[in-house]
C-alpha cells in the first residue's frame, strides 16, 4: 500500500490533535505527554499557516495574484 501524500498525513495529525483538545473540552484528562504533543502540533500548524499567508501576500499581493 502506498503512503498517502504529505497533506493527508498533516490532516490526520491535526485531526488527532483536535481530538485531544475536544477530549479536554468535555472534561476528560488525557496524559500530560499527549496534551503537550497536541499543543505543539496545533502551535506548529498555526505558525505554518501564518507563515504561508505572509509569504503568499508578500509575493503575490493581497488577492494572491502577481
Amino acid at each position: 500500500m502506498a503512503t498517502p501524500p504529505f497533506r493527508l498525513w498533516r490532516l490526520w495529525i491535526i485531526g488527532v490533535a483536535g481530538g485531544v483538545f475536544l477530549t479536554m473540552a468535555v472534561g476528560a484528562e488525557p496524559p500530560l505527554w499527549l496534551q503537550i504533543v497536541a499543543m505543539s502540533v496545533v502551535a506548529a500548524d498555526i505558525a505554518a499557516l501564518l507563515t504561508g499567508l505572509i509569504f503568499r501576500t508578500r509575493t503575490h499581493g493581497e488577492d494572491g495574484v502577481r
